[in-house]
């Protein structure tokens, strides 16, 4: 039995297998020795290295076509470029190694019908998040500007008639690929929802994998667990349109204007996240920007954090009090996972997989909440409640299972 993987990395198969391990605490390397017929134990970053050279279970194939799939190499009719660039390289990947079992994990779903019918494979996939769904025919229909919807076509009747075709296409399209899917799981209720309702077959669902055990605090009394706790409100998501960090930081400048004399001197927002790129550093000083537009009192209570490492992140989270999280329709959302394993108070989007997997309805002030609309007003409305005592809210979650 042997795995490949194809990669756009170009480091070698060690360096990534050793960012798996401190990344998610999956240790591979050991994995397959202690599977192999003589097993071992490897302790040494030596040894790993050695078995890493001559060990024949996993591979790595690299691929010099991925930019046919990167979103940013396609400005207009992204989605359709982005998916037969997707196909393309799904036959380079075939030209470097045809599997018989063919896994797309990366949403790519123009693979499925170039494995199957030029690679003869058994095609399996892991969706995180559907190419289409109703969700975005809504937003165009109603007319409203996102970060996926521009304002200019949001107020052309005849460009927005020209996108629902557009997007309806596009759904015929995916429906067609999903077909080709023998074997397809979804990471989300919300997932499975529009994958089945577009693919006209039934999906399980398997959450992905979060470490708790990692992230999980200390048991300590309440008294104690508040003392600890420092007034931070955290957020940890990729810089990225579609997490909406200009809500929270507009959230958080009205939270210190409307409540400012009531909230503790020490109160900090504190952003924490990812950068993949030019783009998303572009982003993040677009940001950086708003808030040197910001009043003295909430500009100097906001910081970035970029790029942490994971054992500095769950500090982080261990002494933060409230996280957010504000995007819409978040698929699934390991990092609310991670914030009640921390036991931080969560407040976020009344959608998506936060709403349909792991929150419960913030019904009274114990419980953690989920904020009912993505507008500043209520989304510091609801952190300044939650905070107000958020030792009972963890008893109350931790209690309540």
């Amino acid at each position: 039995d042997k795995i490949v993987i194809y990669s756009k990395s170009c480091k070698p198969d060690f360096d990534i297998l050793s960012d798996v391990k401190q990344r998610f605490g999956i240790d591979i390397l050991n994995a397959i020795a202690s599977s192999s017929p003589n097993p071992a134990r490897l302790t040494s970053e030596e040894e790993c290295r050695g078995f890493c050279s001559t060990q024949t279970r996993l591979e790595f194939k690299r691929l010099s076509l991925t930019f046919l799939a990167n979103p940013d190499s396609w400005p207009v009719l992204t989605i359709l470029c982005q998916s037969v660039g997707a196909g393309i390289l799904s036959l380079e990947c075939l030209l470097r190694f045809a599997p018989e079992v063919f896994c797309d994990t990366t949403g790519y779903p123009c693979s499925y019908p170039v494995a199957r019918l030029f690679g003869g494979c058994e095609v399996a996939c892991y969706t995180h998040y559907p190419t289409v769904s109703t969700d975005m025919l809504e937003t165009v229909r109603s007319g409203a500007s996102s970060f996926n919807n521009s304002e200019v076509i949001a107020r052309s009747s005849f460009l927005t008639r020209g996108k629902l075709l557009y997007y309806r296409m596009l759904g015929f399209l995916y429906q067609c690929c999903g077909s080709c899917a023998g074997t397809a799981v979804a990471n989300s209720k919300w997932t499975q929802a529009h994958i089945q309702r577009i693919w006209k077959k039934e999906v399980p669902v398997v959450y992905p994998p979060t470490d708790i055990r990692a992230f999980r605090a200390e048991s300590r009394s309440i008294e104690e667990e508040d003392y600890r706790r420092k007034p931070w409100i955290v957020s940890v998501a990729q810089f990225r349109p579609e997490k909406n960090h200009r809500l929270q930081l507009k959230a958080f400048e009205r939270l210190v204007e409307k409540h400012g004399n009531e909230l503790p001197p020490d109160t900090r927002l504190i952003l924490c996240g990812s950068t993949r790129g030019e783009k998303d550093e572009l982003l993040v000083n677009d940001l950086k920007m708003l808030q040197l537009q910001m009043p003295l009192q909430v500009k100097r209570r906001i910081e970035f954090k970029l790029n942490l490492s994971l054992p500095d992140l769950i500090a982080q989270l261990h002494e933060s009090k409230v996280a957010v999280h504000t995007m819409v329709n978040e698929h699934f959302g390991i990092s609310l996972v991670e914030f009640l394993a921390a036991g931080c108070v969560v407040v976020a989007h009344d959608s998506g997989g936060p709403k349909l997997d792991i929150l419960r309805t913030a019904a009274s002030s114990t419980s953690p909440s989920r904020s009912p609309g993505v507008d500043r007003g209520r989304l510091g409305a609801s952190a300044a409640s939650v905070s107000s005592q958020p030792g009972q809210q963890r008893e109350e979650f931790q209690g309540g299972g």
